[in-house]
């Protein structure tokens, strides 16, 4: 998921952008649409960005319990699709084991982790919206070419 609208860069820069009103109701939007599409994610995996964090705190909220959210200094942005393919990976194998998890970052580096897991080719990525989802399931362990899309939001 990426992380919803936010307001431009001010003097404190780009890391303490918060989401704007608009942001924040597309967010509770696409968490609506994460908890009726599913799965329930077992843990959130968040960019430490402020509109990062933010944007998980709302996701997570939607669940009852709120699903846990965790801070990734990898998601923060700038990092290849195969650095961000092994994070993936490492996380997935934490229990409980084959857990959905949700990965909240930046773009282009989820649009190009997106084209990664669907082709092995970051240059096939996809271009997120503030606020998108793609869902993604693997059938076995989570490599490049192996994903499947099972469902998008964009908001």
């Amino acid at each position: 998921m990426r992380h919803g609208a936010a307001e431009p860069a001010g003097p404190a820069g780009d890391e303490s952008r918060r989401l704007t009103k608009i942001g924040r109701d597309a967010v509770r939007r696409a968490a609506a649409a994460i908890a009726a599409r599913g799965p329930r994610p077992s843990r959130i995996l968040t960019s430490p960005l402020v509109r990062a964090r933010e944007t998980a705190a709302i996701v997570s909220m939607t669940f009852d319990p709120p699903a846990p959210v965790q801070e990734r200094r990898s998601l923060g942005g700038g990092v290849d699709p195969t650095t961000l393919a092994c994070v993936v990976g490492e996380e997935t194998q934490k229990p409980p084991e084959g857990a959905a998890l949700l990965f909240i970052g930046h773009q282009p580096d989820l649009g190009n982790l997106v084209g990664f897991f669907l082709s092995a080719d970051a240059k096939d990525g996809l271009l997120f919206p503030p606020g998108g989802v793609v869902a993604l399931e693997f059938e076995g362990p989570v490599a490049a070419a192996c994903g499947k899309v099972v469902w998008t939001w964009n908001p």
